[in-house]
């Protein structure tokens, strides 16, 4: 959720509250400029909205084709979801036969 904001003293006058908004550049880290914090958050609501948008796309197709054909009245759980970090180009597809596995198999710790 960047922009991240630190809050702290300056080092020349520790009477003097100072925020920054820092940014890496592989190893060098370096501060934003107001600009490029706008831009920041301009990109971090649109990221959201997408993730929004996409989600409750996922949503009303599973609506759609899991709950027409009711005859009765039935509870029903619908979970979607929606990865955030794209798998790495190497990882093989996901064939359809074998995407119910996926809900009966735990998956692995993630560390971030």
């Amino acid at each position: 959720m960047a922009p991240h904001h630190v809050y702290g003293t300056a080092a020349k006058d520790k009477d003097q509250q100072a925020a920054v908004v820092p940014y890496r550049d592989r190893d060098h880290t370096a501060w934003m400029a107001e600009h490029q914090i706008e831009r920041a958050y301009r990109e971090r609501f649109t990221r959201t909205q997408h993730a929004q948008d996409e989600t409750d796309r996922l949503l009303t197709h599973a609506l759609d084709n899991s709950l027409v054909d009711q005859a009765e009245p039935s509870a029903w759980f619908v979970a979607v979801a929606r990865p955030e970090w794209p798998l790495p180009r190497t990882a093989p597809p996901l064939a359809r036969e074998k995407a119910p596995d996926l809900c009966a198999t735990p998956a692995p710790a993630h560390s971030t």
